[in-house]
């Protein structure tokens, strides 16, 4: 009976459970890269570009939250990298800069404890794969424009903003995945009694007719025996 209920429990789950620390810290981040702004955004308009963030129209329902972690990670390690390179140093305040950085450090250590409590879950689909080949695109080609517009005060602005974009779709998504997985868990437990009721009476019926069978089958050999004599050669 336990063996059924745990067999429905791996199937269904979503994957692990992210510490409520993590969410409380993705507030804490995108507040710090708030703060690291130094220039108006009305300064850099003619600086803005469309980056064509991957995860943007993204919905809970499109994809599991065994499947997001992975492409999350992707994103946070892109930011962490881009943030961590030697013209960002230059780009913003130290101290704002470094603590931002910190934080990532540890949502990273959350992913990845996260990732490794998906032992149950199948391989990554194609379009975990497709995802994160995007992120890496999407984060290339905010490299690429840095680049070309050689870190100036302006491209660094409008890249902060749009990291704060993408950092802050991306915790939205993932809390909206744990409180459907949250719902799920809870609609299982209500459902478990039922399960386990039905797979119960089912054993029970099985039983019956194996029984049933059983004596059947030592009635007519008792039978057979008492009637065989006068059947005998005399």
């Amino acid at each position: 009976m336990a063996l059924v209920v745990m067999s429905y429990w791996s199937t269904c789950s979503l994957g692990c459970n992210l510490p409520q620390t993590h969410h409380l810290r993705n507030k804490d981040i995108l507040t710090i890269l708030k703060q690291m702004r130094r220039l108006s955004p009305l300064s850099c308009l003619k600086d803005r570009k469309d980056f064509a963030f991957p995860l943007e129209n993204v919905t809970a329902q499109q994809i599991q939250k065994a499947q997001a972690i992975p492409v999350l990670q992707e994103l946070t390690q892109q930011v962490l990298i881009l943030f961590s390179s030697k013209d960002s140093s230059a780009a913003w305040e130290t101290t704002l800069l470094d603590t931002f950085c910190t934080g990532l450090h540890q949502q990273l250590k959350d992913l990845q404890a996260c990732l490794m409590q998906q032992v149950g879950v199948q391989e990554a689909p194609l379009s975990q794969e497709d995802s994160l080949v995007a992120v890496r695109k999407y984060f290339h080609r905010i490299t690429v424009y840095l680049r070309e517009k050689k870190h100036s005060p302006c491209a660094w602005e409008v890249v902060r903003a749009e990291v704060w974009r993408a950092l802050s779709s991306s915790a939205e998504l993932l809390a909206r995945l744990s409180e459907e997985k949250d719902h799920s868990h809870s609609q299982f437990i209500c459902a478990a009694p039922v399960l386990v009721q039905e797979h119960c009476f089912a054993v029970v019926i099985h039983g019956l007719w194996i029984l049933q069978s059983f004596c059947s089958l030592f009635y007519n050999d008792a039978r057979s025996q008492e009637v065989s004599p006068l059947f005998s050669a005399p």
